[in-house]
C-alpha cells in the first residue's frame, strides 16, 4: 500500500496569548505532520516589530499611539516540502499603562503626589 502524503497542520489556536507594549514576546507556534517531515514555517505579512524564529513568533511591541491596544492579524504557512497549508492568527498587543507624571516647576522626577480635592 503507498502511503499518502498529507498537508501539515497549525495545532495552535488563532487567537494568540495577548502582549504588552514594550515586553519581550514569545510565543511558538505548535504544527503537526502526519509523516513527520521537517516542517517551515513562514509569513509575508508580520507586523514589523515581528519575526519568526523556527517555530517561535518572537519581538518586542512598540508603542500603539493613543489606542489602549490594537489588533495584529496575520496569515501564517506551514509547509513540509510539498504540501502545505496556512492560517490567520490574531494577536492583541495592550498598551502599557503608565502612572501620570506631574510636573513641579518643570521637574519630572516627581512619580507620586497626594492630592486632596
Amino acid at each position: 500500500m503507498e502511503e499518502v502524503n498529507d498537508a501539515p497542520v497549525f495545532l495552535s489556536q488563532s487567537s494568540l496569548l495577548q502582549g504588552m507594549v514594550g515586553d519581550d514576546y514569545n510565543n511558538t507556534i505548535d504544527v503537526f505532520d502526519d509523516e513527520n517531515d521537517t516542517l517551515t514555517i513562514t509569513s509575508a505579512d508580520l507586523p514589523g516589530w515581528l519575526s519568526l524564529d523556527g517555530q517561535n513568533l518572537v519581538g518586542t511591541p512598540v508603542s500603539i499611539g493613543d489606542k489602549l491596544f490594537d489588533d495584529f492579524n496575520f496569515t501564517l504557512q506551514v509547509s513540509d516540502g510539498s504540501l502545505s497549508s496556512s492560517r490567520t492568527f490574531n494577536l492583541v498587543i495592550l498598551e502599557r499603562n503608565e502612572a501620570p507624571l506631574i510636573f513641579v516647576d518643570g521637574n519630572s522626577s516627581v512619580r507620586s503626589i497626594d492630592i486632596t480635592l
